[in-house]
């Protein structure tokens, strides 16, 4: 199963646009891009996303080097 971060929401993203359709559902580190298993996973909460009218949850996910909200992992471990 995923962890969860301690305060997840108070992570900064990337916008939602610039990423890949498997980060944006996933499958992929939000970060990095490198591909998620269930063991490496850390859920980061659930996101509003609004699209027009219409609002909905997004829930991102990243690897354990990530999730701090950093870019690169060394950050991440300082």
């Amino acid at each position: 199963m995923a962890t969860e971060t301690e305060e997840p929401t108070a992570v900064t993203l990337p916008r939602i646009g610039t990423l890949t359709q498997r980060q944006q559902r996933g499958q992929d580190c939000v970060w990095c891009g490198i591909s998620l298993a269930t063991g490496t996973a850390v859920d980061l909460g659930p996101r509003p996303l609004r699209i027009l009218d219409y609002t909905a949850n997004w829930f991102p996910r990243a690897c354990r080097s990530h999730t701090s909200g950093s870019r690169s992992g060394k950050e991440a471990a300082a």
